[in-house]
């Protein structure tokens, strides 16, 4: 037995190879059945030996078991292996052997623990198989899909082959179709070079006859001009003669040229002198008085020409001085925006504007010296047209010094009505400082009065004296897209669309102007009123008129009523810096209607800035502009009837010497109060 297991064992370990690893090649995928055979009979023989040493270890203790009992247990699979003639022989070999228990035990107990070893292996041998059965099933599963990409690369290679057969084919036939076309090509080019070469030859034969005419013509015409070129010369020299004698005839001319040039300049500066002593003659007879300041209605319109040129005029001296050189000229006007000077060969006694500011005007008299006297007469009768204008207030503002000016340029502190107001007072507090205040003067000051606020009425010019003109500049501020603040009332671009259209309103002034409005303008926006009178300031157009008259969208307004009291009742004197307080209500002055003259607008223009930097930008428009207007010294005109406005509770149409009429939201209501008014005018004063 030792000897088979021996054997086993050898057989086991010589195959040991194949179970060693974690895994298997494929090929040894066929030894697994094998290997697990071996491991079953090696794990057998290990029983067998431990079966062996047990009747030993009993036979060497107690008594032994008979021979009957023993033949009837049954057999160990190593006692199969003996041939059933030697058993005999063997247990007597055995008997005399009588094998040390120690060796055996110790051989058992090795068997044992091998086959508990190889028990493990097995186990690692069988979870290994797993193992390689995942991946052969794996690897399988891939071998098929590997398989199954083969065949559609071969069902599509053969496709391609089968492509490629059918475009060699086509490009066979391709190939011998252009074979063909190439073919007849060339014999067409053949023939139609043949043509092109003979049609060229004839051309180049027709060519060759018409140049050879043509050289033909041209060495006859070559012949033509030879003989023709030698009778130019001989009359070149018969020029050049001539040039000659022409020559000589120049040079003469030109001698003769600078004796007259000469001769001329010579006559020239006798001329001068002769109108500058003809001049000088004249203006030794003659004198000249001059009215600065002072624009005259000239008569007879007359031009003066240098007899030697042209006479430059520049200032009013040159203008006075070139009137004063000519016996009939009588009077002269310059005027200094435009530089234009005007002469005249009548004198009159009939001012149209006198001046003190710019821009000024010079007229001046002339005549022979026995003629003072009259031109005298003539200039007092000038200047007693000239109506007295109250200057212009130049006061202090509330804070400033008022010492040297004694004077206030703030109106008053008014209550909510206005039928309170605490009016300023220069008081003296000291030799050096003087303040306006209301009330009473602060304790601990001298407390002199000094003056207080000195703007007041301008009565209207005297008979004979000078009224202001009547060209007027008006202008509204529309809110175009601005929407009506009532249902039932007309937005301000529908009022003001409807007197455009009927040119009514500004629209009959002398000249006009309609401004978008502000976004978020109002009567109560200082600073839209501030940009309105801006944008007249930037137009220019106030200038070249007497007044400018801001009027509402939403009023009534007749240009012709207004010249006609300028000219009937109020009679401004003429170049009164002036504004016009136009109602009874209140401060005397609403907004709805502003008019100005054209020197009390260029104070403001001027000096404007100091209304913003004393009163600030609160409270009402109108209220504002009358604070800005007296504090920067202006005086003012009223009439009462000037503006009929609602917000004063005075609704009157019917007035027939009205001028202005306030508020009319809706475009029938306007032009039914404009017809009123209209009517009421013309019944009182008939043309």
């Amino acid at each position: 037995m030792s000897s088979t297991m021996a054997r086993v064992e050898e057989e086991f370990f010589l195959n040991d190879a194949l179970v060693s690893g974690t895994e298997l090649a494929p090929s040894h995928e066929v030894h697994l059945g094998r290997a697990l055979q071996r491991v079953g009979l090696v794990a057998t023989l290990a029983l067998a030996c431990a079966a062996l040493v047990m009747p030993w270890q009993q036979g060497n203790s107690a008594a032994r078991v008979p021979a009957e009992d023993v033949s009837a247990r049954p057999a160990f699979l190593s006692e199969t292996l003996l041939q059933p003639g030697a058993k005999s022989d063997k247990a007597a070999k055995t008997a005399r052997e009588k094998p040390d228990a120690a060796v055996v035990l110790q051989d058992a107990e090795r068997l044992v623990g091998r086959a508990k070893q190889l028990n493990e292996d097995s186990d690692s041998l069988n979870q290994n198989a797993e193992d390689m059965q995942e991946q052969a099933s794996s690897l399988k599963t891939d071998a098929t899909g590997k398989k199954d990409e083969a065949n559609k690369n071969r069902g599509d290679a053969k496709q391609a082959r089968l492509d490629a057969q059918n475009g060699r084919q086509n490009a066979l036939g391709m190939l011998a179709k252009a074979k063909q076309q190439a073919k007849e090509m060339n014999e067409e080019a053949k023939r139609q070079a043949a043509q092109i070469i003979a049609e060229a030859q004839k051309q180049a034969k027709d060519m060759a006859a018409q140049v050879l005419a043509k050289a033909t013509n041209m060495n006859q015409d070559a012949k033509g001009l030879d003989v023709k070129a030698s009778e130019l010369d001989k009359h070149a020299v018969e020029e050049d003669k001539t040039a000659e004698q022409t020559e000589a005839k120049a040079t003469s001319a030109e001698q003769k040229a600078e004796a007259l040039t000469s001769k001329s300049a010579k006559e020239k500066q006798e001329a001068i002198d002769a109108e500058s002593k003809a001049l000088d003659e004249t203006t030794s007879q003659r004198m000249c008085i001059g009215l600065p300041g002072v624009k005259l209605r000239g008569d007879s319109l007359v031009t003066y020409s240098s007899v030697t040129g042209e006479h430059p005029i520049n200032d009013d001296w040159q203008c006075n001085d070139w009137c004063l050189r000519h016996a009939d000229c009588k009077q002269s006007v310059f005027t200094w925006e435009t530089k234009t000077c005007e002469l005249f060969q009548g004198a009159t006694t009939e001012p149209l504007t006198f001046r003190e500011t710019w821009p000024w005007f010079n007229s001046s008299y002339c005549d022979t010296a026995d003629q003072k006297d009259r031109m005298l007469g003539m200039l007092h009768k000038v200047y007693e047209a000239k109506p007295w204008v109250p200057p212009p207030n130049n006061c202090s503002w509330a804070g400033e010094n008022c010492i040297s000016t004694g004077c206030c340029a703030d109106v008053c502190v008014a209550t909510w009505d206005f039928k309170e107001c605490k009016r300023f007072t220069c008081y003296k507090r000291d030799e050096n400082w003087a303040g306006c205040k209301t009330g009473q003067p602060p304790a601990g000051w001298d407390g002199t009065k000094l003056g207080g606020h000195p703007n007041s009425e301008v009565a209207p010019a005297e008979e004979g004296k000078l009224v202001q003109g009547v060209k007027l500049y008006c202008f509204s501020v529309v809110m175009w897209n601005a929407p009506p603040t009532q249902g039932w009332e007309s937005s301000e671009g529908e009022l003001a669309n409807n007197w455009k259209e009927q040119n009514k309103g500004i629209m009959q002034c002398d000249d006009y102007s309609i401004f978008d409005g502000m976004a978020g303008g109002s009567v109560h926006n200082i600073l839209s009123f501030i940009h309105a009178w801006q944008m007249v300031k930037d137009d220019g157009r106030w200038e070249r008129n007497d007044w400018s008259i801001k009027v509402d969208p939403d009023a009534v307004f007749f240009p012709d009523h207004f010249r006609k009291k300028v000219q009937w009742q109020w009679k401004t004197p003429q170049g009164a810096a002036i504004y016009l307080r136009n109602t009874f209500y209140k401060f005397n002055f609403l907004g709805a209607l502003e008019a100005l003259t054209k020197e009390g607008l260029q104070i403001y223009f001027e000096r404007g800035w100091q209304c913003e930097a004393h009163l600030g930008q609160q409270g009402g428009e109108d209220y504002w502009l009358l604070q800005c207007l007296e504090g920067l010294g202006l005086n003012y005109q009223s009439d009462f009837a000037l503006l009929h406005d609602k917000y004063a509770a005075d609704e009157d149409c019917d007035d027939p010497n009205g001028v202005a009429h306030h508020f009319f939201k809706k475009v029938e209501d306007w032009d039914a109060c404009w017809l009123d008014a209209n009517n009421a005018w013309n019944n009182e004063h008939p043309q």
